[in-house]
């Protein structure tokens, strides 16, 4: 049964090329903190999967998580200003963008104060 399946990269093979970029030219990070927006993002995530997961009932129509993640950093935001969820403006927002919102989750999920 493996052989008839697609192969599905892991979240990270999506943006490693972005993310080795990102790696020369950013400091470190403190341990010691959390970024706000990083626990509304992670809240919005996984509200959205379990609304996803309420909604269909074949589980064969729910995203892989991967997926999932990968697709709602490029279109969702928590915004700084309010803390709310919104909706990416795609006409003003180019792929780097969104590949630095992927990469910067990617960093603050690898933290050792997140595990």
């Amino acid at each position: 049964m493996v052989n008839y399946q697609l192969y599905l990269p892991k979240y990270f093979i999506l943006i490693q090329h972005h993310y080795e970029k990102f790696q020369e030219n950013q400091e470190e990070f403190e341990d010691s903190l959390i970024d706000s927006l990083f626990l509304g993002s992670l809240r919005g995530i996984l509200d959205s999967m379990y609304n996803e997961f309420l909604y269909f009932r074949n589980p064969l129509h729910i995203s892989k998580f991967c997926d999932f993640v990968y697709g709602w950093l490029g279109n969702y935001e928590v915004s700084s200003v309010t803390r709310q969820i919104k909706r990416v403006n795609k006409r003003y927002l180019n792929t780097d963008d969104k590949d630095d919102a992927r990469t910067m989750f990617f960093t603050f999920i690898q933290r050792p104060i997140c595990s």
